[in-house]
């Protein structure tokens, strides 16, 4: 800042320290000096990009906002779902639930499971809106006749389309990954080193897991050059058996 003749504006700074709760006891510093009277103290959580990260890594207030946020819409939908159609309150619940449950969620991946029940739970509430169910039915049935693709199905399906679009030259760099050598057997065709990790936040980086969920895919759906159609496969796959696509993809941990 100081080579580009610029100021830091302490107001509008602010700094996180990453740390595993471990750890919680021995961070003695809890700020830095921008000048000689200035001091930036460390936030808990701070946003970026529509992101709110925590101190832990544990994207737990992040899913929280979504979760109250969500339900608040919820209610608001409810309280007019007598005038809506079926299909204009499907469009309604896709446009302010789905796509807030979505976004970013490549993130979610490994994420607690407490976090990931939050959300499934705001999935549910809003197929019964749709159905027009009540709380304590069961809506596992109504999901799959909506063709939704439960939480965890979706944070896969959104890591898969990220790697597809790395291969195709789609997305930024930074998420490329090494291939493994080809010994032209046609099953390793397209697939990917392996890393490994020795803790749970190591199983959280995306050079960890993306590489198993990718190669766990069969061969017709990894060399298929048609996004519309990759997608479509993807989809289908994890419709029927999620646990067991992830089970193949880290059987080797």
């Amino acid at each position: 800042m100081n080579f580009q003749y610029l100021k830091i504006n302490p107001e509008k700074t602010e700094l996180l320290l990453f740390y595993p709760k471990s750890l919680e006891n021995k961070i003695i510093i809890r700020g830095t000096m921008i000048n000689e009277r200035e001091c930036v103290w460390f936030s808990d959580v701070v946003k970026n990009i529509g992101v709110w990260l925590d101190k832990n890594l544990d994207l737990n207030y992040h899913i929280n906002k979504i979760v109250s946020h969500s339900y608040k819409i919820l209610k608001d939908i409810g309280r007019i779902r007598s005038i809506l159609s079926r299909k204009h309150t499907e469009m309604l619940v896709h446009a302010v639930i789905s796509s807030r449950i979505d976004y970013c969620n490549s993130l979610f991946f490994n994420t607690s499971k407490s976090n990931l029940s939050k959300l499934q739970k705001v999935q549910n509430a809003a197929a019964r809106i749709i159905v027009q169910k009540r709380k304590r039915e069961s809506i596992s049935d109504d999901i799959k006749d909506l063709h939704w693709l439960r939480v965890e199905s979706r944070i896969i399906f959104k890591i898969l389309l990220i790697v597809y679009k790395s291969i195709q030259g789609k997305c930024s760099k930074n998420l490329k990954l090494d291939f493994k050598e080809y010994n032209f057997r046609e099953e390793d065709f397209l697939k990917f080193k392996v890393t490994f990790a020795k803790t749970k936040y190591g199983e959280k980086r995306y050079e960890y897991f993306a590489p198993r969920l990718w190669n766990a895919l069969p061969l017709k759906i990894r060399a298929e050059e048609k996004i519309d159609i990759f997608k479509k496969r993807v989809k289908t796959l994890l419709f029927e058996d999620t646990e067991g696509y992830k089970r193949k993809a880290f059987q080797y941990m």
